[in-house]
């Protein structure tokens, strides 16, 4: 089994769920104008990269485009501004249209300690960070500073857990252990939790900033550092397979509260009839799409 000891998710990191090839495209979140300006200049920037791979072989389309990002929809980072979009509407145009309907927030893996990927724990926490966001002091990023922050991103993802971990602050030259970076944002936390608390009534808010913020002292206690404890003892097959089967028993007994199975299966059989009904409109082809869009 191959792993990086004190990782936290490879999945963000260039080894998963990332592109190499945009970490210098300085699309930044200062306004929705700069960044959908930013969005569409990337989509019209020239890879050398993709450019060696051609466009077609054999009479096939081998990619939609060369250019660093071929469609919107893979611009990859760990948050998004995002608006539902109309037929045949971009992304960044439904932003323009409505401005920002939600925020799609991307950094989270699914829980393997939790039957449905999720917990209540994890969601409060985000309702605390997702406040804090909204409300903390956040002067405009420059791209050069943009990149200082992905720095300290591709540390806590690679070296999340490694004792005697440092980051920057934008890109200033000291540097912080991460333990200290972490509990003076978890003070901040704990404000925004007593708040919230107060108009819900009692401490789950406040409960959530006591439970986490004892992983800075303690990563062990991390998701990343238990399901890897799990792995090495157990193998990553027998891991799988326990939390399968305990989750699917769990599951199982679970009665439905909400929808009944027939519900389930009549949304089903309306589905695929919408899809039969999209596909046989969709007359229009492909390569008059790619010049529409690509």
């Amino acid at each position: 089994m191959y792993y990086l000891p004190y990782a936290t998710s490879l999945r963000l990191s260039d080894l998963g769920y990332t592109n190499k090839s945009q970490s210098n495209l300085g699309i930044t979140f200062n306004d929705l104008h700069e960044y959908v300006a930013g969005l569409k200049r990337a989509i019209k920037t020239p890879s050398e990269e993709y450019a060696a791979i051609g466009l077609e072989k054999d009479g096939k389309r081998l990619q939609i485009n060369s250019n660093v990002l071929q469609i919107e929809n893979e611009l990859y980072a760990p948050i998004r501004p995002k608006r539902v979009t109309r037929r045949g509407e971009t992304p960044s145009d439904a932003l323009l249209r409505g401005g920002i309907e939600y925020i799609e927030v991307r950094s989270l893996d699914i829980n393997p300690f939790s039957p449905i990927g999720v917990d209540e724990q994890q969601v409060r926490f985000l309702d605390l960070f997702m406040v804090w966001c909204a409300l903390a002091d956040a002067p405009e990023m420059s791209s050069d500073e943009l990149l200082c922050t992905r720095k300290n991103w591709n540390r806590v993802i690679l070296e999340g857990r490694k004792p005697g971990l440092t980051l920057g602050i934008g890109c200033e030259t000291a540097q912080f252990p991460l333990p200290k970076v972490g509990k003076d944002l978890f003070r901040d936390l704990k404000r925004v939790a007593q708040t919230l608390d107060s108009i819900d009534g009692g401490e789950e808010y406040q409960k959530v900033c006591d439970e986490l913020v004892v992983c800075f002292d303690n990563p062990e206690l991390t998701f990343s550092a238990r399901i890897l404890r799990s792995m090495i003892d157990e193998g990553i097959g027998g891991t799988g397979k326990a939390l399968g089967e305990a989750y699917r028993n769990l599951l199982r007994e679970e009665p439905l509260e909400i929808l009944q199975e027939a519900e389930f299966i009549a949304e089903t059989e309306a589905s695929k009839s919408r899809q039969q009904e999209i596909e046989a409109a969709d007359t229009e082809p492909f390569s008059v799409w790619l010049e529409k869009h690509a």
